[in-house]
C-alpha cells in the first residue's frame, strides 16, 4: 500500500532535464485544474446550513487516466453511464507522456503505432487523426562491428531476420488467432525463456548474436527473463512475418504525439476527472465499491474498473481480498524495468539506427531529429544499473561508446521502473506467468474490473493494447450494470 510519503515523494524518479555539468529535475508537467468532491455542509444567505440530498453515486469509479481508462469512460458514456475518474498524477494519459526536449517534442512513454494494430487504427479514424513514418524509419539498422552501409551489414540483417523466422516457426500453429491471447492452454514454450530459445536453434554464433539484438531490442529486457512464447505472439500479430516484426520497432506515430488522442478520449468520456488521488484500499460492501484515498477520503460507485499497472497493484489493499489467481499473478511482477531516454548533442548525427544485444548497456540507439544546428536521439537500455537515467555523465559515456566523439548537450527521460504508480516500462512476462496472469486479470472480481495493456488482448505493452483492454473492461461492466 502506498503511503502519503512515497506517494508525494518523486525526486527519485522525476521526469528530468540535465546537462553533463548541472543535473537539474523539472517538475511534472503543467498541472490541469482540480475538481473536488463536494464536502461539508453549505451555507444558505441566512447563514444557516442547507442540508443537501446527497448525489447518487456513479455508476462506474475509474481508477487511472491512462488509454486504458480514458477509453473505458468514453465506451461507458456513449451508453449513458456516469463515470469518475480517479488519478494520482496530476495528468493524463498514464505511460503515454508527451513533452518536450529543446523545443521540440518527445514521448517519455509509449509513441509507436502499427498499420496491424487495429485498435487504434480505429481511433484514428474515429477522431481523423494523421499518422506519419517515425523519423528514422527507412534509416539502416546498424549492428555491433558493422559499418550500416556496407553490403555486410544488411547481409547480417538478412540473416538475422531468416534465424527470426525459424525461432517463431510455431507461431501459426500456437497463434491461429493472434488477438485472442488466452487461446493457448498449454504453450510449451511458455515454460522457458527467450535465452533458452535462442541456445536450442541450429544457427551459427553471428547469427544468434545479432537475432539477440533484434530481440532485446523488442523487449528491452535481458533475454533471460523473457518467456520464449512472446516473441512468436508478437510474430503472429505482425501478420507472421519477420519483417513485419522488425517493422513494429519502427512502425509510425501520430502526427501531434499521444496528446492528439488523450485529448479526444477525455473529452468524449465526459468523464470527470480527480488528480493526485492515491488509492490505498478498495473496499466491496453492499453492491458498491469504495476507494480509500490516501489522507482518508472515500469515494464509491457501483462498479471499479483499475487501470493501474500490473507492477503497481500489490499497493493496493482489497477488502475482501482479490482470488487466489489474481493474487498468485499480482505477486509475479512482470520483468519490464527497461528505459528511455532522449538526448541532444552537439552536431548533424545523420539518420541513426543502431542495435545491440544485451552485452551493451545501450541496446539501440535511433535519431529523433538531425541538422548542423544538432540532433535529438532516443536511447533504449534493459538494465538502469548499467545505463541509469539519473547519472547523465554515465549516459554521455555510454553513448560515447557507440558513437565516438559525441558531445552531450542535454538529456531527458521519465524513470518508469521506479514510479511509484508503474513500478515497470512497458511489459514483458517472465517463463510460465503470460497466459495464466492474462487469463486472472481478464476475467472480473465481483464489482471490480481490471484494463491495462499489461494484460491486453493482442498488443500487451503496446497502447494498442491499453485501447483494447479499456474496451473489454467497459463491455464487461454494461454486461454487470444492466444485470442489476
Amino acid at each position: 500500500m502506498l503511503d502519503s510519503a512515497s506517494a508525494s515523494d518523486t525526486g527519485d524518479f522525476a521526469m528530468a532535464v540535465t546537462t553533463n555539468k548541472n543535473p537539474a529535475a523539472e517538475p511534472c508537467a503543467p498541472r490541469l485544474p482540480r475538481r473536488r468532491f463536494l464536502q461539508g455542509a453549505a451555507v444558505s444567505l441566512l447563514g444557516a446550513p442547507a442540508v443537501l440530498a446527497q448525489p447518487p453515486i456513479p455508476d462506474v469509479m475509474i481508477i487511472g487516466a491512462g488509454l486504458a481508462g480514458l477509453t473505458a469512460a468514453r465506451e461507458l458514456s456513449q451508453q449513458g453511464y456516469s463515470t469518475l475518474i480517479l488519478e494520482a498524477r496530476e495528468r493524463l494519459g498514464g505511460r503515454a507522456y508527451p513533452s518536450e526536449l529543446g523545443g521540440q517534442p518527445v514521448e517519455l512513454g509509449g509513441s509507436v503505432v502499427h498499420p496491424a494494430q487495429r485498435h487504434i487504427q480505429a481511433e484514428i479514424r474515429r477522431y481523423g487523426l494523421t499518422q506519419q513514418p517515425v523519423p528514422w524509419a527507412g534509416s539502416v539498422i546498424s549492428l555491433p562491428g558493422s559499418d550500416p552501409l556496407a553490403s555486410p551489414a544488411v547481409s547480417r540483417l538478412s540473416e538475422a531476420l531468416a534465424g527470426l523466422s525459424l525461432y517463431c516457426a510455431e507461431a501459426r500453429a500456437l497463434y491461429p488467432e493472434p488477438y485472442n491471447s488466452l487461446q493457448i492452454t498449454n504453450n510449451p514454450l511458455d515454460a522457458i525463456s527467450v535465452s533458452e530459445r535462442l541456445a536450442s536453434l541450429t544457427i551459427s554464433p553471428g547469427v544468434r548474436d545479432d537475432l539477440a539484438a533484434l530481440l532485446a531490442n523488442l523487449f528491452q529486457v535481458p533475454l533471460d527473463q523473457v518467456s520464449a512464447a512472446e516473441p512468436l505472439r508478437l510474430f503472429a500479430l505482425a501478420g507472421y512475418s519477420a519483417v513485419g516484426l522488425l517493422s513494429v520497432l519502427s512502425g509510425n506515430q501520430l502526427a501531434g504525439g499521444s496528446q492528439a488522442l488523450i485529448d479526444p478520449l477525455f473529452r468524449d468520456g465526459r468523464s470527470e476527472v480527480h488528480f493526485g488521488r492515491i488509492v490505498s484500499e478498495l473496499r466491496q460492501r453492499g453492491g458498491a465499491v469504495t476507494a480509500t484515498l490516501v489522507g482518508g477520503e472515500e469515494v464509491s460507485a457501483r462498479l471499479a474498473i483499475i487501470t493501474i499497472p500490473h507492477n503497481a497493484l500489490g499497493y493496493i489493499k482489497f477488502n475482501p481480498d482479490l482470488s487466489q489467481e489474481k493474487r498468485r499473478a499480482i505477486a509475479r511482477e512482470h520483468a519490464g524495468h527497461g528505459v528511455k531516454i532522449y538526448v541532444r548533442i552537439a552536431g548533424n548525427s545523420g539518420a541513426v539506427q543502431f542495435m545491440a544485444p544485451q552485452s551493451h548497456a545501450i541496446q539501440r540507439v535511433v535519431s529523433q531529429s538531425h541538422d548542423e544546428l544538432g540532433s535529438v536521439l532516443i536511447l533504449f537500455g534493459s538494465d538502469t544499473t548499467r545505463l541509469d537515467p539519473r547519472q547523465p555523465e554515465l549516459v554521455a559515456r555510454e553513448l560515447a561508446s557507440v558513437m565516438p566523439g559525441v558531445e552531450v548537450l542535454e538529456q531527458k527521460y521519465w524513470h518508469w521502473a521506479i514510479d511509484p504508480f508503474s513500478r515497470g516500462a512497458w511489459c514483458a512476462f517472465q517463463s510460465g506467468r503470460s497466459r495464466s496472469t492474462m487469463e486472472a486479470m481478464a476475467n472480473p472480481e465481483r464489482g471490480l474490473l481490471f484494463a491495462n495493456a499489461d494484460w491486453a488482448p493482442g498488443w500487451q505493452g503496446f497502447m494498442d493494447g491499453a485501447i483494447a483492454s479499456g474496451l473489454r473492461a467497459a463491455r464487461q461492466a454494461v454486461d454487470i450494470l444492466a444485470r442489476v
